[in-house]
């Protein structure tokens, strides 16, 4: 559902696949003609999302057709199909006061950002199974789905929300009717006539005494677990831990049954209430909670769950840790402390006191090893800072820990043209294109050897990536006597090249400069050598973070001493202006020549003549005139 400016309420019927809007004389949702169905046209949808409106647009996640529609009221006329560059699947969108639309994806757990003209502006992530999308009075985002609502920190990070949702009504506009806790619309008080009349989520009527109430959590629910197998026979199984959050007058009863032989299902259930043991209660899962178990040696153990709310909240397990068997303590101590049953299971009980906080720190011991690999390290800046670099928080987390786990092997060469290329390629994920086709006629025709081939070994063809560095100093053309033609191979430098003075020449007072240093026969190589520049894809540059992101690596990675600019390269090909192949331009099929009277000279023809001219020959200004 959305709410226009004006008051109008508009509702996207993912039954019928619908656009419907609220009339307030009728009292009725009406279909909005030429709109809908199901299918990948322009206006028409498959498995829909969440709307949005804002300055006469409206925006639907058409999530089967993996796009973010923009129609413009009121022909609602498309104005874009817009989408990342990766598989996503947009459920829900919201768009705030500067009409940058936000949009949430369940499948990669991330917020994509479009500006109004539909560029992409990258995406935050951490943000889960969150399907449904929200913005509050001060621009604050909310994401939310089944489990789990999140809101959206400064740097776009996911900050997990653990307040009712009756503490966070005042932050957002009040609406101009009220919402039942099914999703259903109690709009009757916007008709002209007012009548006790709702509708439900597809906008069919129905009078709202038959309106279900349902709460927003379930006040009770028991999960059981097992049968699980220690391997061990007559096993002592030890404790219980628990991790997730507890919020107030939510609680976790913990049960456990143990028996030397599986049972099947029915007979757990069957079982009478107090042949279950152990029987602790969980009120704080703040910093984590701990029991011991307290049931009979047994190879098999079912734990029982009894998770308890008062229908507003509701408990959240993380994870549920069981350990086995008991090596107690008791194990340092003399042998009488265990010769009598009791008082040996009295002395295992109170060592646990102790054996908690040992244990963890014999656990962060165990996964000691993991900090110092940069896939898996939870301190991944200081762990970069071992080898002298920093990380670029511009980057998404995947691409930082590779960036410093690949710095360690590229150390050796970090500061010349061959580490750059190295990290270019890598950035840009060229090196994951590195693929060996195996064919027997040419490259791009890859496909599977034909059964009658002889059995001789296939042709192997390897894709190298592009050089994208490319050294001023290789641009020098010299005069060939006797075969330059300026303008074609030839490159003439004068002394403007450094504005320096020459006495009874060009010297002139504050015009000139007056330099001594330096090899003036030299001038051109000393502006040039020290200089580069990089081609890029026009993709890796379509945001600001990753225009920055790119230029914080040559900051980082360059040799010292140069200097170097970034180009980004669009797919097209300019004489004079863009066309060194294999690094600022691309090749492409031209569809037709010029036809005289009818096609101007510009980028989209081509000048054809008859066997004798070979206009692939002839230069404009120098060898050809134009007539």
């Amino acid at each position: 559902m959305a709410l226009g400016d004006d008051g109008s309420v508009w509702l996207l019927d993912r039954t019928d696949l619908e656009l419907k809007r609220f009339d307030e004389c009728d009292c009725e949702f009406k279909v909005v003609p030429c709109f809908g169905g199901f299918g990948s046209g322009a206006r028409q949808l498959d498995n829909p999302g969440g709307i949005a409106l804002y300055c006469e647009d409206l925006y639907v996640c058409d999530t089967g057709n993996q796009r973010l529609s923009v129609f413009a009221f009121p022909t609602l006329a498309l104005r874009g199909n817009w989408h990342p560059s990766i598989p996503w699947e947009p459920t829900g969108v919201v768009v705030d006061g500067k009409g940058i639309a936000y949009v949430a994806d369940p499948l990669n757990g991330s917020i994509h950002r479009f500006n109004r003209r539909g560029d992409y502006l990258g995406h935050w992530d951490g943000f889960g199974a969150s399907t449904h999308l929200a913005i509050d009075l001060n621009g604050t985002i909310y994401a939310a789905g089944d489990l789990v609502a999140y809101k959206v920190g400064s740097s776009g990070e996911a900050i997990p929300v653990t307040d009712p949702a009756d503490d966070l009504a005042a932050d957002f506009r009040p609406l101009p009717f009220t919402v039942d806790t099914s999703g259903n619309l109690p709009l009757g008080a916007l008709c002209v006539k007012p009548s006790q009349i709702g509708f439900d989520l597809d906008g069919n009527p129905f009078p709202l005494s038959a309106a279900p109430v349902v709460q927003r959590y379930e006040r009770e629910g028991t999960a059981i677990f097992g049968p699980l197998d220690s391997l061990i026979d007559s096993c002592i199984w030890h404790r219980v831990l628990l991790s997730g959050s507890l919020p107030d007058a939510a609680r976790v009863q913990i049960d456990t049954f143990t028996s030397h032989i599986a049972l099947p299902q029915d007979e757990i259930d069957d079982l009478p209430e107090y042949a279950w043991e152990t029987n602790l209660q969980c009120l704080d899962l703040s910093s984590g909670w701990d029991g011991l178990i307290r049931s009979q040696k047994g190879r098999y153990m079912w734990l029982r769950l009894n998770l308890k709310g008062n229908g507003k909240t509701t408990p959240a397990l993380d994870f549920i840790d069981i350990e086995f068997p008991r090596i107690s303590l008791r194990r340092y101590m003399p042998a009488v402390y265990g010769t009598e049953p009791v008082s040996a299971d009295f002395t295992d009980r109170f060592l646990a006191i102790y054996d908690r906080p040992l244990r963890d720190v014999e656990s962060k011991l165990d996964v000691l090893p993991s900090y110092f690999d940069p896939l898996s390290t939870p301190f991944l800046n200081w762990l970069a800072s071992w080898i002298g670099i920093v990380p670029d928080r511009q980057l998404p987390e995947q691409k930082r820990r590779e960036y410093v786990k690949r710095a360690a092997h590229l150390a050796d060469i970090r500061g010349t043209k061959y580490g750059l290329w190295r990290q270019l390629t890598a950035y840009l994920g060229f090196e994951d294109l590195r693929t060996v086709c195996q064919c027997d006629v040419q490259p791009c025709s890859c496909g599977p050897t034909p059964k009658t081939c002889p059995p001789t070994p296939p042709h192997q063809w390897t894709w190298n990536p592009p050089p994208l560095i490319l050294e001023h100093f290789k641009l020098r053309r010299w005069m060939f006597l006797g075969a330059g033609h300026i303008g074609d191979q030839a490159m003439l430098w004068g002394s403007k090249i450094v504005n320096r003075s020459q006495l009874g020449d060009n010297a002139q007072v504050g015009v000139t400069q007056l330099k001594a240093t330096q090899d003036p026969l030299r001038d051109p190589f000393h502006v040039y050598a020290h200089k580069y520049t990089v081609f890029v894809p026009a993709r890796a540059g379509n945001t600001p973070e990753k225009r920055r992101s790119l230029e914080n690596l040559l900051k980082n990675e360059s040799p010292a001493h140069t200097l170097g600019n970034i180009e980004y390269v669009e797919a097209r090909f300019r004489i004079g202006f863009q066309s060194m192949i294999g690094l600022d331009s691309v090749v492409g099929r031209v569809p037709q020549g010029v036809t005289l009277g009818q096609t101007p000279i510009g980028p989209a023809s081509v000048l054809t003549g008859d066997d004798d001219t070979v206009i692939g020959e002839s230069r404009l200004g120098t060898t050809a005139t134009l007539n």
